[in-house]
């Protein structure tokens, strides 16, 4: 009869350590699963005025007119005045009176982009949309807060997964 609870017990204690050990394992993936999910990232991005392509469609009558488009494709660097190119970016807007709609593509190495779109007011800083992205930034949301400065433009970009 010892023998019997012995064994008994030798079993309890390995079911319980197991269970434990499952619930630990679920938790730490769970833990896992939510830092991937809920991390945050800011990126501090310039582009220079002067190695901008700037393209514009003057659309129905002459002038600035509802439906002018634009676009926009400049090489982003990690300080104002060059340094380390880090991406491009296209953005693809119009015009409507002082309001502009942009969409933005940032494209970092192949495959990790960011895409982003949002209204403006010309001569105030842009506060963008994180909508989604590939690679690095799948399933990205965030900000980017685009404001001129000096001979360019600063990116502050929030990223949130």
């Amino acid at each position: 009869m010892k023998i019997h609870n012995a064994t008994s017990g030798v079993a309890l204690v390995v079911a319980v350590l197991s269970l434990a050990i499952a619930v630990r394992s679920d938790a730490e993936r769970s833990a896992a699963t939510n830092r991937d999910h809920d991390s945050t990232e800011k990126l501090v991005l310039y582009a220079r005025h002067d190695s901008e392509l700037v393209y514009e469609l003057d659309l129905g009558q002459s002038g600035e007119t509802p439906g002018d488009r634009f676009v926009i494709a400049a090489p982003l660097f990690d300080a104002p005045d060059g340094g380390r190119r880090r991406a491009n970016a296209l953005v693809d807007g119009y015009r409507v009176g002082e309001q502009v709609q942009e969409n933005v593509t940032l494209a970092f190495r192949p495959g990790n982009q960011i895409v982003a779109s949002g209204w403006s007011t010309i001569g105030r800083p842009s506060l963008l949309s994180i909508t989604g992205g590939s690679g690095r930034y799948a399933d990205a949301r965030g900000t980017i807060t685009v404001e001129e400065i000096g001979d360019g433009v600063k990116l502050v970009i929030q990223i949130e997964r």
